[in-house]
């Protein structure tokens, strides 16, 4: 973890390297593996995808109660434009008992998944999460006026911020 951090090439290198290593001595090991299924996700590209679905497959099959490898295979199928089955990993990791942070993220995710098929869902979706917060998560705020102005509602996304505006 200390070198994944880094942006210089050198450290990104080394980080691979030791934790390929890793892997080649502990192949098994649940956080090593959500480690190389990030650094594929980051990779955006086709074969990385599927190589981080694969990893994060296995994982939570093995660990269904690890609500991060719920998370990542989520936004993995997303990325894969697979949105019924980025809404299923948003679903098993809801009910795998996340924290509040990691249930903020799985939320934004099933936006993100029902706006690539039904953008007035993910309406309802930011609009509980918004109000749940008190309407004080801005992001949360922006993203919902985003999604009404994608689910053709452009009034409704202007009437929201200016409510933000004057919160």
């Amino acid at each position: 973890r200390l070198y994944s951090g880094r942006r210089d090439r050198a450290s990104a290198e080394r980080a691979a390297t030791v934790l390929e290593e890793a892997l080649t001595l502990y192949p098994d090991d649940d956080e090593l593996l959500l480690m190389r299924a990030q650094r594929e996700l980051g990779r955006n590209t086709d074969r990385s995808l599927e190589t981080a679905r694969t990893i994060l497959e296995k994982v939570t099959q093995r660990n269904p109660r690890g609500t991060a490898g719920w998370i990542l295979l989520s936004r993995a199928t997303y990325l894969q434009g697979y949105a019924e089955a980025a809404l299923d990993a948003v679903s098993k990791g809801l009910a795998a008992g996340p924290t509040a942070a990691q249930e903020r993220t799985l939320l934004f995710q099933k936006a993100d998944a029902e706006k690539l098929r039904w953008p007035t869902l993910a309406v309802t979706t930011l609009r509980d999460l918004w109000q749940r917060a008190g309407k004080k998560d801005t992001l949360a705020g922006l993203a919902l006026a985003t999604a009404y102005r994608a689910a053709g509602e452009t009034g409704k996304a202007v009437a929201h911020l200016e409510e933000m505006r004057g919160l």
